[in-house]
């Protein structure tokens, strides 16, 4: 799904990978103006028993856009923008699971941003372990934080990022939406520089792929498309275990 708004580029691309019977992830881009945000940026990986995973990651992503779009907040609350309505779709989801037994339980992670083109700031917000990366010349720079069992231990210096430990249990995640009465959101607002892109995915991405490969991949020549793509196909060939999805931004300011 490539898109073109001015200047911005944008794909995004969810794939279901080799293993899953379905695709719980759910991805939106746009590089349009979306109610007082000049663009956004979606991923969600949805967890839940039989369809509830793949309900909570599209109804997180639609109902945020709508959330976004009716908005009526003045200029100076876009900052908290994505916060109020990924919280809002939080009890939302939390209640509906409440009340119908298919659904207790359902969740998802989500990482979202929004790039003011004038001044060059990106809004990031994140619950859980999809990630944003910023894209440089020789560096794959993780901007969000892992909501993660394992990283937590990383930051207390009880485990080691290249442990088996580590690599088997990226999986179990300490915070996402829909799970909890209220909801705790990163928010981080960074300046972009020039020959930066933007690189937003799910799990299904970075547990087959290391930092290195993807930025080997990133800095093939090509356009957007082949190399979201490119991406998504050698995340498969290591194995697919999990669903994958990419959103790829170049914000060419």
């Amino acid at each position: 799904m490539p898109l073109g708004g001015g200047l911005m580029k944008i794909c995004a691309k969810t794939d279901q990978g080799r293993r899953r019977r379905m695709n719980q992830d759910a991805v939106f881009a746009t590089s349009s103006p979306i109610g007082p945000l000049p663009n956004l940026a979606i991923v969600a990986d949805g967890m839940g028993g039989h369809r509830a995973g793949d309900y909570a990651s599209k109804y997180t992503i639609n109902r945020m856009r709508e959330l976004i779009t009716q908005t009526t907040f003045t200029e100076d609350r876009i900052v908290f923008l994505l916060k109020d309505s990924i919280s809002i779709v939080n009890q939302e989801l939390l209640q509906k699971g409440m009340l119908e037994e298919e659904y207790f339980g359902m969740g998802t992670t989500i990482v979202s941003c929004s790039i003011e083109p004038t001044e060059r700031i990106v809004t990031i917000a994140n619950v859980g372990d999809s990630r944003l990366y910023f894209v440089l010349e020789n560096e794959l720079k993780q901007i969000t934080k892992d909501h993660s069992l394992v990283a937590a231990l990383v930051a207390t210096g009880e485990l080691d990022i290249n442990s088996d430990v580590y690599k088997n249990n990226k999986n179990i995640i300490t915070r996402a939406v829909g799970v909890e009465p209220t909801v705790d959101v990163d928010i981080f607002q960074l300046s972009v520089e020039d020959n930066v892109q933007l690189l937003l995915c799910s799990d299904g991405l970075t547990t087959m792929l290391e930092d290195k490969e993807i930025l080997d991949i990133l800095k093939q020549e090509g356009s957007l498309e082949q190399k979201v793509d490119w991406l998504i196909d050698e995340a498969n060939q290591k194995g697919g275990y999990d669903n994958i999805s990419v959103i790829l931004i170049n914000p060419e300011f």
